[in-house]
């Protein structure tokens, strides 16, 4: 358990760097250039805080197994965590990609 707590805390940093990065760099050109995405892009932003709770929570029952061995929560908590992060990947994989493409193709 002790590499899943390690594991989780590494997913945790790099998930808060991306999503910061999403939500500082990328959103807003998004925003400025297919207004019609706003909808969208919150609830990508809400996603985000969604699955760093989740995130958080799955950590803390890895710390408390690690202390009790009571597993409680951990296996419910990961099953949920993935299937957050699968849907929110389909989403920008729907949604946001598509159009960065587009944006690409007409730069050339």
């Amino acid at each position: 358990m002790n590499a899943l707590r390690e594991l989780c805390g590494l997913l945790e940093q790099e998930a808060w760097q991306n999503f910061r990065v999403e939500e500082t760099v990328l959103y807003p050109l998004l925003k400025q250039r297919c207004p019609e995405l706003r909808k969208s892009l919150g609830r990508l932003c809400e996603e985000h805080e969604i699955i760093l709770q989740k995130l958080k929570e799955f950590r803390a029952e890895l710390v408390h197994f690690n202390a009790n061995g009571e597993s409680r929560r951990v296996q419910p908590l990961g099953e949920e965590l993935a299937s957050l992060l699968r849907c929110h990947g389909s989403h920008e994989a729907d949604e946001i990609l598509p159009l960065l493409q587009e944006y690409a193709e007409k730069s050339q």
